[in-house]
């Protein structure tokens, strides 16, 4: 007979929980203040080493592709620790006087390509001045060419070429006409062209007197009409020759005075800018639009610069003569040796990547380089652009365009429906790129992290560094101090009512229970906020300074309280028997199991 093989039984006793154990209790005396106005804010981040470690590296390496995912459940802290990292790394970059790259950049005319606007790169907070700049001289020219042309002298000398011009056409005029009388005509000039008329005795030849004239006669006057005729056809000629010559000796003369008047300004502010490539072309090519265009710049009246109210608030018209004069500071950055720190709250494509407006005109939409707006991408240059993922993710475009612009680093405004619905819209202005120096800070959890790794190709080029925040830290002496100096932070950022021990203590109980476990405390500090702030009320409720243990209860009994009613419906369907659940005795092949509800702001078993 076989033997029958006897299991060795399992030591239950170590598993059994005694009752103490079933709830961790912090002791109001392990701590050796009396009120939290007795601590001080934490100086680093408690709980999040290991993200601190990942943005530290992120934030310190330059090269491309080292930008930043950050993944983490809600209320872990992650934006004022991302700002407080992007804050001290700005300032240690100062201190160590790293040199930024910040810039401003300003959208001037293309002479060459009207619809291609020009981009003009200028050190941080130099931008303004150098549209103040070109708005001065706008000005200047229009005073000193305006009085250089009312002048006496350039008066007199006009009028000087005009007069000598009209007497050498009345010489030669007069010259015809003597020609004429001598050959027996006169000739008589008319809006409808030039008559030459034959003369006989002193008077005009009759028609009649013209018929009875021999065949010999009548070719005699022929040929000598048709030599006055040559002759006042050449004097006609030369008399043009001497229009052309006058308006050209009127040209010279009025490009002479332009450019002796133009001449010092723009000298001027050329030695200013000899350094800068780009904008001494471009006022070489304004200085050569002004010559070029000097009736019309000095048509431009003075009220149209702003004198006369209705003048100035009309919309330009297409040929706006100072149209190349206007300067659009596209992005400005006063602080040259500092870092910008943009957070995109609403990434749509024109709020990042910059957009064209228009303004309507004649039944239509114009639109110029003044109209170019920036984006957050090219304000963040230089600097830091935190955007959340989930958001980005939303809006049509915006990820795909942020992928080729963090990769190609550049960027320029265009038109979203340009991009939506590309062949539809008529072609608008090409805005030359801005090349772009920044670190991304996008914000997202850890779902979103690996769907983006597993089906983007792109992503791990783009983001190369992964900072997690972690929703638990373990339950240690020093992190229990520390919940005691965050509630010190809280209360100051929030301007609430400082905590006695108690209720400090109370406070570091709940960041043990939404933890889930005994040994860890919760990182979430924005749920600690918020028990405080309502712990607040109930000790303003009461009267008192502080807030204490029976307030921060009173708080967490409250929310419960207010979010317990599927709780206590499932409740009252046990007690009905509608859900059979049983308690007591025992049922072969049958396990109680415990079934968790968690309803985001609460969860019960």
């Amino acid at each position: 007979m076989a033997k029958t093989r006897t299991r060795p039984s399992i030591d239950l006793s170590k598993f059994e929980i005694s009752i103490p154990d079933l709830r961790w209790r912090c002791d109001p005396g392990r701590f050796k203040f009396d009120c939290t106005d007795e601590l001080e804010p934490p100086s680093s981040f408690v709980g999040q080493d290991r993200a601190a470690a990942a943005l530290e590296v992120g934030l310190g390496v330059t090269r491309p592709g080292f930008n930043i995912f950050v993944t983490g459940m809600t209320g872990t802290g992650r934006a004022p620790v991302i700002k407080a990292h992007l804050k001290e790394s700005v300032e240690k970059r100062k201190r160590e006087h790293i040199p930024g790259t910040t810039a401003d950049w300003c959208y001037v005319f293309n002479f060459e390509h009207p619809d291609q606007p020009r981009a003009l790169r200028f050190p941080g907070g130099q931008g303004a001045v150098f549209a103040g700049r070109v708005a001065e001289i706008q000005e200047t020219l229009m005073r000193d060419l305006r009085n250089a042309f009312q002048s006496d002298a350039y008066q007199a000398e006009t009028k000087r070429i005009a007069e000598e011009a009209n007497n050498r056409k009345q010489a030669a005029l007069r010259e015809a006409e003597q020609f004429a009388l001598e050959r027996g005509f006169v000739i008589q000039m008319s809006p409808v062209g030039v008559t030459v008329i034959p003369f006989r005795d002193g008077k005009p030849l009759e028609q009649a007197d013209f018929l009875a004239l021999g065949h010999e006669e009548r070719g005699d006057l022929e040929r000598r009409r048709k030599e006055v005729m040559a002759r006042v056809d050449e004097t006609m000629s030369s008399a043009q020759a001497i229009d052309q010559e006058r308006q050209e000796h009127a040209r010279q003369l009025t490009q002479s005075v332009a450019e002796h008047t133009i001449r010092f300004p723009f000298e001027a502010i050329m030695r200013h800018y000899g350094d800068f490539a780009e904008v001494m072309e471009f006022f070489q090519a304004l200085k050569e639009y002004t010559l070029e265009r000097v009736p019309v710049f000095l048509s431009v009246t003075e009220s149209q610069d702003g004198e006369n109210p209705a003048i100035a608030q009309a919309p330009r018209t297409v040929q706006d003569p100072l149209l190349p004069f206007r300067v659009n500071i596209f992005v400005s950055h006063p602080d040259e040796d500092g870092a910008p720190i943009i957070e995109e709250t609403n990434p749509t494509y024109q709020n990042l990547f910059g957009t064209i407006e228009r303004r309507p005109f004649m039944g239509t939409y114009i639109t110029d380089h003044t109209l170019l707006r920036a984006g957050a991408v090219v304000r963040a240059s230089g600097g830091y652009l935190v955007v959340q993922a989930k958001d980005v993710l939303r809006q049509p475009h915006v990820w795909e365009a942020l992928k080729r612009v963090l990769k190609g680093g550049q960027v320029r405004p265009e038109d979203p429906s340009e991009v939506i619905m590309p062949g539809l819209i008529p072609q608008g202005l090409r805005p030359e790129p801005i090349p772009i120096d920044l670190k991304a800070i996008m914000i997202g959890d850890a779902e979103l992290y690996h769907l983006l790794s597993a089906f983007d190709e792109d992503f791990w080029e783009i983001f190369k560094v992964r900072a997690d925040f972690d929703h638990r830290m373990e339950n240690e002496e020093k992190n229990v101090q520390a919940y005691a100096a965050l509630a010190c932070g809280m209360v100051e950022r929030h301007k609430l009512k400082h905590a006695d021990r108690t209720g400090v203590a109370e406070i570091v109980e709940y960041g043990a229970r939404i933890a889930g476990d005994r040994t860890k405390l919760s990182t979430r500090f924005g749920f600690i906020r918020d028990v405080l702030i309502e712990a607040n009320y109930w000790a303003d409720v009461d009267g008192d300074e502080l807030i204490r243990e029976p307030h921060v209860r009173k708080a967490l009994e409250q929310r419960v309280f207010r979010t317990g009613r599927i709780a206590d419906q499932i409740r009252e369907l046990m007690v009905r028997g509608v859900l059979m659940v049983d308690l007591k005795g025992a049922r072969v092949g049958q396990v109680n199991g415990l079934a968790v509800y968690d309803l985001g702001d609460i969860s019960f078993g």
